[in-house]
């Protein structure tokens, strides 16, 4: 029986260059082997990266192998106790903590590298000898894609953990007030907060001055020309928005502050100065005329403002937020635009000339529901040429007030957590406040609260108060009646009711309105609304 040479060399047999059967046979069975154990890495390397310890349980080195899987299995399970064990506000209050925020940064980084040098030494004790470079390219790139699925969430989270803290301890510098939180257990912070479940118990409600600087090149100083105190319940998040118009005069202060006895007939002005005796020229004036009643404080000019719309209000203003216009446009890009509901067309970058007249716009947007980047949102909501509805400070402050509804509808958990380094670093630049960084954690429960609230508004313009003869007592008293809150509507009851209770003759946003004089595109926008008669939900103004 005739013996072949194959079954003598199972594995082909020696070279031989004559005939190249037996090493073309080797060749290929190597290859084949090589194959199978590249394929075999892949899976192996693939999932080691994905379990820290396991590459090194597979290559032998047990013991390590098992102690580096279960610190990693028990460093999880503590997270998910912690996490698992912490109520909203106490979730919300670690977001805002310094302390806890640098600590996090810290230990998320080091996780991360720790992570993937876990996943390097696991492709380098589990890669077979001699494999080729193109395997070795393609394990290489492999376990990048693999180890980034483990590795860059844990980075990221590093990473916003940072942004938040630079944020935190940059925008909220505040010194806390330690003696006056001492004397009011109730005031969130105080001595006994830590024994309240809710950071608000005890607080009937909290009223902050929004302001909007619109400061520039071709303004001397800086005039908040809006102005909006937020009134809200922290036990239910209702709140009301209180318009104040720029142009308000002879603006009280109230009795416990020195300038009611510098100014015992309100706020009115430089003499011989024109709009210096304007509320919006408090924020220059008045810490000028009296420094030394404002020595303690980082904006003299934001304090004054405060004084003054507790003057108007008879609220009073715990803290302030100021906000500079031109920032504005990026943040509203930062979340990606807002929603509104355009009743007429707006011209852009249409402004006043000195001469009286308004400069050609550059384009329009034009009526309807629709989405608005930063540069168009900003146009909305300063806009005072283009015709009638557009040209005074009264149809600006509603759209301002829209403009506020808008974003805070917009600010969703996941729209900021897409967005959230943008926003936060567009804070940074143009938002100063009062706010102490102990504050913070209560204001961000807050917050969450109003978003899931309706808004309410009430604005003081020309056809609701005189502003150059104003009445403080009647605005004192339209205020406190608009706080009340509003009467349950019984439920099955048909059509719309105003936020005072009363039947209301608007439309809905959705309706289909149009009459004489509309023009195309103007279909499914409601009309005006009346705001004269008390006050009245947002999303019936807007």
């Amino acid at each position: 029986m005739a013996v072949r040479a194959r079954d003598l060399y199972p594995d082909g047999g020696p070279s031989d260059s004559s005939t190249g059967l037996w090493a073309g046979g080797s060749a290929r069975v190597e290859r084949a082997e090589q194959n199978r154990r590249f394929r075999r890495f892949l899976r192996r390397a693939s999932l080691s990266s994905l379990v820290p310890g396991l590459g090194l349980i597979l290559s032998g080195r047990r013991a390590l192998g098992w102690l580096v899987l279960l610190s990693f299995v028990a460093l999880v399970a503590a997270a998910l106790w912690f996490v698992s064990g912490l109520s909203r506000p106490e979730m919300v209050g670690l977001a805002v903590d310094p302390t806890f925020l640098r600590a996090a940064a810290t230990g998320l980084a080091v996780l991360a590298v720790l992570l993937l040098v876990s996943s390097a030494a696991s492709q380098h004790l589990l890669q077979p000898p001699g494999i080729r470079r193109g395997q070795r390219l393609l394990g290489a790139t492999v376990m990048v894609l693999v180890t980034s699925l483990v590795v860059a969430p844990v980075a990221l989270a590093s990473r916003y953990a940072i942004v938040q803290h630079s944020l935190v301890t940059t925008v909220f510098t505040a010194p806390d007030d330690e003696s006056a939180q001492a004397a009011d257990p109730a005031t969130p912070g105080g001595a006994d907060s830590a024994e309240l479940p809710d950071p608000w118990a005890g607080v009937e409600r909290v009223n902050v001055l929004l302001m909007g600087s619109d400061a520039g090149p071709d303004r001397e100083g800086t005039r908040p020309d809006t102005n909006v105190v937020a009134s809200v319940d922290p036990a239910t998040g209702d709140a009301v928005l209180f318009s104040l118009p720029r142009n308000l005069e002879d603006v009280p202060f109230p009795s416990s502050s020195p300038l009611s006895d510098y100014y015992p007939f309100g706020w009115q002005g430089e003499p011989g100065d024109f709009g210096s005796q304007l509320l919006n020229a408090i924020y220059r004036y008045v810490p000028a005329a009296h420094p030394e009643e404002f020595s303690d404080v980082d904006d003299p000019g934001a304090e004054a403002m405060k004084l003054a719309a507790e003057g108007v209000t008879g609220l009073p203003i715990d803290y302030y937020v100021m906000v500079d216009l031109d920032g504005f446009q990026q943040v509203v890009d930062a979340l990606g635009g807002i929603d509104l509901t355009i009743r007429q067309r707006i011209p852009l970058e249409s402004s006043m000339l000195p001469s009286g007249y308004c400069s050609a716009p550059t384009g329009y947007l034009e009526p309807g529901r629709q989405r608005l980047n930063g540069y168009e949102a900003l146009w909305y909501a300063r806009v005072r040429c283009g015709g009638e509805g557009l040209t005074d400070d009264y149809d600006r402050m509603r759209r301002q007030r829209c403009v506020l509804g808008a974003m805070i509808e917009r600010a969703d958990p996941l729209t900021l957590l897409r967005r959230y380094e943008s926003l936060a670093s567009t804070a940074q630049r143009i938002v100063s406040t009062d706010i102490p960084s102990s504050m913070v954690p209560a204001f961000a429960e807050l917050a969450l609260r109003v978003q899931g609230s309706p808004i309410r508004s009430l604005p003081f313009t020309d056809k609701v108060i005189d502003p150059a003869d104003p009445d403080y007592v009647g605005i004192r008293q339209q205020i406190l009646a608009a706080l009340q809150p509003p009467p349950e509507q019984p439920s099955g009851t048909s059509g719309d009711t105003a936020s005072d209770g009363l039947p209301s003759s608007q439309p809905t946003p959705s309706a289909s309105v149009t009459g004489p004089g509309d023009g195309p595109g103007t279909s499914g926008v409601p009309p005006e609304p009346d705001e004269t008669s008390g006050v009245l939900e947002l999303d019936e103004v807007c």
